[in-house]
């Protein structure tokens, strides 16, 4: 018999998680890789594998149970091995408060059916989530929300359980309201944004002339390429990265440590929340790569199913509103990464179409003219004809 402890899903050590639920039974027979449990961080819904083949002898962390990475999840056995007799005492249920009476969790075990006979009830919807097949996604040519950024809209659709025929919601100025519980997930961003808000942080704008980006994306996909702009952002921010390594950073305790090769983390919009899995040096990937892991990274956010790798070792993070219409964004950081670019949507102007970008980034770590410095380099590699716009298959 062998412990199965918690993998390794972040730098803090105190990070807690909470286990949404298991994926294969006690007793239960799995090979190396299989996904045996899934678990809701600040990040993510994440699926840890199982490091090898065997049986589930014992579960010790129960669904909706909080844990730690090297804490004992529970005990494996080898294949044949009779575990029936095996016995080991399960930690008892956390002791967080319950949600209110009527509410349920939006964790990904507790989304219900539009419409159910529970009462469940969508918000603020107007369209299927775009990972189920043959659900439409709105498009608006180059300009604004749609499949031309490769991060078609969510469209916010969350779930939220009413009260039943027995009870009614509050009323407030004449408007059905209720009180919704948090997510795992959305209460653990809650403490990452609130840590994130005691950073003295900073925005440097620039609007970025875009033609050249587009007529990359346009003469791939003329080749047969199905690369989005999102794709042409990717690679450009990574390049830059690689010229402004001081950027491509993590500021620990009193001490900053620098990353030659960029990790980018992509905000990604999903049910529960928005999700960054993270591309590795894409600026040495060819297109249909990049293109390929963008889109895995991103079906994957939506639909709950990534694993550690796809999240961990992010070095710089990428926001692009503009692929839901949105004009401007100045996001927060996320820590312990020093710097995050905002990107909105490209939009006509005198000079021909332009994107707003805002770079926000950490004081105690960068100053106004290395933001300056890396949105210059940024405009230049979006410019056609230069390394990120290049219609060279290979891209790299």
């Amino acid at each position: 018999m062998r412990e199965f402890v918690m993998p390794r899903l972040s730098l803090s050590d105190e990070e807690e998680m909470v286990v949404a639920k298991w994926l294969c039974e006690e007793g239960g027979q799995f090979e190396e890789g299989d996904p045996l449990l899934e678990v809701e961080t600040a990040k993510a819904s994440v699926q840890v594998e199982a490091p090898g083949p065997g049986i589930l002898a014992r579960v010790v962390v129960q669904a909706d149970q909080p844990i730690r990475q090297g804490e004992l999840l529970g005990w494996l056995g080898d294949v044949g091995e009779d575990v029936g007799n095996f016995s080991s005492t399960a930690r008892p249920p956390s002791g967080g408060k319950s949600a209110p009476d009527g509410i349920v969790g939006l964790g990904s075990t507790s989304v219900q059916a539009p419409g159910d006979a529970n009462g469940a009830v969508q918000i603020g919807v107007d369209g299927p989530p775009p990972w189920i097949p043959g659900a439409s996604i709105v498009e608006s040519g180059h300009t604004g929300p749609g499949e031309f950024y490769g991060l078609p809209t969510y469209r916010g659709q969350r779930m939220v359980r009413r009260r039943g025929a027995s009870g009614s919601w509050p009323r407030v100025h004449g408007d059905d309201t209720g009180v919704r519980a948090l997510t795992k997930h959305r209460s653990a961003l809650a403490r990452l944004m609130t840590e994130s808000a005691a950073i003295p942080q900073f925005s440097v704008r620039k609007h970025v002339p875009m033609e050249g980006a587009m007529d990359a994306v346009r003469h791939l996909r003329d080749r047969g390429v199905a690369v989005t702009l999102t794709d042409v952002l990717l690679r450009a921010t990574a390049l830059t990265l690689v010229q402004h390594p001081e950027l491509s950073a993590h500021y620990i305790g009193d001490a900053i440590r620098y990353f030659p090769a960029p990790v980018i983390s992509l905000a990604t919009d999903s049910p529960n929340g928005v999700i960054a899995p993270v591309l590795r040096s894409p600026e040495r990937l060819s297109w249909s790569d990049l293109a390929d892991q963008r889109r895995h990274i991103v079906e994957g956010a939506r639909a709950g199913k990534l694993l550690p790798v796809n999240l961990n070792g992010g070095t710089f993070s990428l926001s692009n509103v503009g692929a839901v219409g949105g004009d401007a964004v100045v996001p927060l950081l996320t820590p312990p990464q020093v710097a995050i670019l905002g990107v909105g949507a490209v939009r006509p102007s005198s000079a021909g179409a332009v994107s707003t970008m805002d770079l926000v980034v950490d004081h105690r770590a960068l100053d106004g003219a290395d933001a300056a410095r890396f949105l210059v380099t940024l405009a230049d590699l979006l410019r056609a004809g230069s390394p990120a716009t290049s219609f060279d298959l290979e891209g790299a």
